[in-house]
């Protein structure tokens, strides 16, 4: 998934980039060969198709095939195995749509839900909304991030239906904290009036982290995870409630609306 919207990524820079035929033409220099410049391009295949090769061949290497070697039930028929067809990850594990969208849900905010132990990317969900409509300077970037996050999420929720097995959280989303973290920077950095909000989900968090400090691989739920979750987000949308109350915007806004009440009154 990575791969792929990096892909269309440095293709859509290519494209966006690529010198007008006026341009060209008023430089004195116009060949009719491809109308953007294919090195980005060519130069991230190269540097990928490497990596691409060598997982494969790993892959090959130790199952045999190229499909992944924990979606083939074979491997997992041994005595006490608590793998099985019905809950091994990597081929379609649902019935219905509904429990799809059910499964997709707890994987974000359910007991074991990536939001729910990473209290501030929920962040995350307005900032991505308002880095799109506001912001279209970095919107390819943002695109790229909603893209990776939105898709791995898609897929393991596709193809799996064991929440990551036994861990705290769901593991195979650890790598998305980055891009999650990314669009926070840029979100803060364009409002910094909501580092407020995220100083409140951050404590919030460091309180969760204490309470996990047993390790990831933990058997049974977060002590205090719903409490936590509720508090966490209610002092988020208070904290929100007062900045806007106090805002100079609000206050000049306030003023406006006392002053088109009094002059009908002193009329």
């Amino acid at each position: 998934v990575i791969l792929l919207c990096t892909s269309i990524l440095i293709l859509h820079c290519c494209l966006s980039r690529s010198p007008s035929r006026g341009d060209k033409e008023s430089s004195g220099v116009f060949s009719p060969c491809l109308p953007f410049s294919l090195s980005p391009c060519l130069l991230f295949g190269l540097g990928a198709v490497p990596w691409l090769v060598l997982h494969h061949a790993l892959n090959y290497m130790i199952g045999g095939s190229f499909k992944p070697a924990n979606a083939n039930p074979a491997f997992f028929c041994w005595p006490g195995s608590p793998f099985h067809v019905g809950n091994l990850t990597g081929n379609l594990a649902h019935s219905g749509p509904l429990s799809f969208l059910l499964y997709a849900g707890s994987m974000l905010a359910g007991k074991r839900g990536f939001l729910g132990h990473n209290l501030p990317l929920f962040l995350t969900l307005p900032a991505l909304v308002m880095l799109l409509r506001r912001h279209r300077e970095i919107r390819r970037e943002v695109l790229w991030v909603a893209g990776c996050c939105i898709g791995t999420w898609m897929l393991y929720a596709a193809t799996s239906n064991n929440s990551s097995g036994q861990c705290c959280s769901i593991r195979w989303f650890v790598p998305l904290l980055a891009p999650g973290y990314f669009i926070l920077a840029l979100f803060l950095q364009r409002y910094p009036s909501y580092r407020t909000d995220f100083m409140i989900l951050s404590a919030w968090g460091a309180l969760l982290v204490f309470l996990m400090r047993e390790g990831p691989w933990i058997q049974h739920m977060v002590r205090f995870f719903w409490p936590i979750q509720a508090a966490a987000l209610c002092s988020w949308a208070f904290g929100h409630y007062l900045r806007g109350r106090t805002s100079p915007i609000r206050r000049i806004q306030q003023a406006h609306t006392e002053n088109s009440v009094q002059k009908p009154l002193a009329a």
